[in-house]
């Protein structure tokens, strides 16, 4: 930077803004195990205030923090559970599915009796679905719940062992939608092995898609929130493995797992979520959650020593913020495992351009999950971050090219970072640098020696040069222009000045001008020199 001064002056130079650079912009929580009282495991059902859980002869009942609420006891063989209206059906060793009264939490009366191993429940169709044992074929059996005095319809010739190796052994897959008009089932047991699509629109079961996998069987099975996709839990694969539910095709989506995936449940409360369990037997991980669609984002990641998940042994609360894994250690007592899951990605993400940069603005979470939101994270397609105090919904990213970009947000809490927000709409910043405010410095000032300069006045056709880039909180590099005022006082005749970049010809239009003894300060932008 230089000047060039007629007539004799005391100068001061104060910078108020550099133009150009990139100014700096404004794993999983686990409780401690819960030990439960039997070695064995059946199920594992949470509904809005209850985590149920089967083993030996009882329905343990906890809260949704763990607590013991209730031990129903006098259910022997306590496996399979379903909620509907109120009830919790329960399967038995004994032949029976029990009644559970949601609310008094006790056993109102059963509900069949004299099965023959009543397996897995469902409900869909208006009718509760099991399976039963006939002469050692598996077969689908319906009863109506509704029915005066309830019985079980069971359907021959639906499950095979050739085709969709059902009748061998069937389990029924999750789905929250209620009362779907269709199950999910998964062959056990068995390799090859298959999932299958059961129709019971018309009261009756009819199996109308199959798909088949060839090296192993599914170990659990869950229906997507949105209906169109369901995700199977299946040993020696890759991970969580998506198939499409209009045609049982795999869409290509894999939820990766370090070992064997063995319970899976879902929900889109929060967002579509996932919750895996894994059967440790190498690696590190117990536990893996997703956003649903997006198989780059883990939004968990749980280990919790010794334990292995078990099969169908995963459920998440109906907010999606929980979730609940029962686990055992070989030889010892059964434990659940309770992870609070990030909160759910930010909303509304919007872009709006500039000079090299991008004003990004956003909605907090819809749910900030189990702790409060203490940061949050936004990033351009380009890889440009930016970190933001959880009280700020906007952030100023600079140093952006100008190509197209768009931005998404994360949000962070004590549990984890969410999965990213949907991306922003498209901008392209303009070419050219961008504002940068300063606080005002004081960077030359002959007066008093300010900025290593002489003290003494300027006479007529002196030059005097001094450094701007690094100095006063200008950046030493990535700077192409100054906003400096530039002020003249003391002065002995009529002159002026000219302020120009360093390395240049002197330009031949001044900056001040001024007659005897004036004070002219003037703002004026001027290029940084070599």
């Amino acid at each position: 930077m230089g000047g060039k001064v007629r007539a004799v002056a005391l100068i001061a130079v104060s910078l108020m803004a550099a133009i150009g650079f990139a100014g700096t912009p404004h794993a999983a929580h686990a409780a401690s195990p819960i030990t439960l009282p039997f070695t064995g495991f059946g199920r594992i059902l949470v509904d809005p205030t209850h985590v149920f859980i089967t083993g030996g002869d009882s329905v343990l009942v906890l809260d949704l923090s763990g607590n013991l609420v209730k031990t129903i006891t006098g259910e022997t063989g306590a496996s399979a559970m379903v909620e509907q209206g109120g009830i919790l059906y329960v399967s038995l060793g004994t032949g029976a599915i029990d009644r559970i009264d949601i609310a008094s939490l006790s056993e109102t009366s059963p509900l069949v009796t004299g099965l023959l191993q009543p397996g897995d429940l469902a409900y869909a169709g208006g009718l509760l679905w099991t399976t039963v044992n006939d002469a050692g074929s598996i077969e689908p059996a319906s009863i109506d719940v509704t029915a005066q005095t309830p019985s079980a319809h069971a359907y021959d010739n639906v499950f095979d062992y050739n085709t969709n190796y059902l009748a061998n052994c069937a389990h029924y897959g999750t789905n929250h939608a209620g009362n779907p008009s269709y199950l999910i089932a998964f062959s056990c047991n068995t390799v090859p092995s298959s999932i299958d699509l059961i129709d019971v629109s018309s009261g009756s079961p009819l199996v109308t898609r199959t798909t088949t996998i060839s090296y192993n069987n599914a170990r659990d099975v869950a229906v997507n929130p949105d209906g169109t996709h369901f995700i199977a839990a299946i040993p020696n694969s890759a991970g969580f493995i998506e198939y499409n539910l209009s045609d049982f095709s795999a869409d290509g989506t894999v939820y990766a797992s370090d070992n064997f995936p063995v319970g899976i449940d879902t929900n889109g409360a929060t967002g579509a979520k996932m919750l895996g369990g894994i059967s440790r037997q190498v690696g590190t991980t117990d536990a893996t959650g997703y956003q649903i669609g997006d198989p780059t984002q883990v939004i968990l990641s749980a280990s919790f020593g010794t334990p292995q998940t078990f099969q169908r042994g995963a459920a998440l609360s109906g907010d999606g913020l929980t979730g609940y894994l029962v686990a055992y250690v070989p030889s010892s007592a059964s434990a659940l495992e309770i992870v609070s899951l990030p909160a759910s990605p930010p909303t509304n993400v919007s872009a709006t351009v500039g000079v090299g940069a991008a004003i990004v603005t956003w909605n907090a979470p819809a749910d900030h999950g189990k702790s409060a939101i203490t940061s949050y994270k936004v990033q351009s397609s380009g890889g440009a971050i930016a970190n933001v105090d959880a009280n700020k919904f906007s952030v100023l990213i600079t140093g952006l090219s100008p190509v197209p970009h768009t931005f998404t947000v994360t949000a962070t809490n004590t549990n984890g970072t969410s999965a990213p927000s949907a991306p922003s709409n498209s901008v392209t910043p303009i070419a050219g640098g961008t504002f940068n405010p300063l606080t005002p410095k004081r960077l030359l000032d002959t007066r008093n020696g300010t900025g290593g300069v002489p003290v003494r006045r300027l006479g007529a056709g002196s030059t005097l040069g001094f450094q701007v880039a690094g100095h006063g909180g200008v950046p030493a590099t990535g700077v192409s222009a100054v906003v400096l005022n530039v002020t003249v006082t003391n002065t002995s005749g009529t002159g002026f000045l000219t302020a120009y970049p360093a390395g240049l010809s002197r330009p031949t239009a001044s900056n001040l001008n001024w007659t005897a003894g004036r004070t002219v300060p003037n703002l004026t932008q001027i290029a940084v020199g070599a």
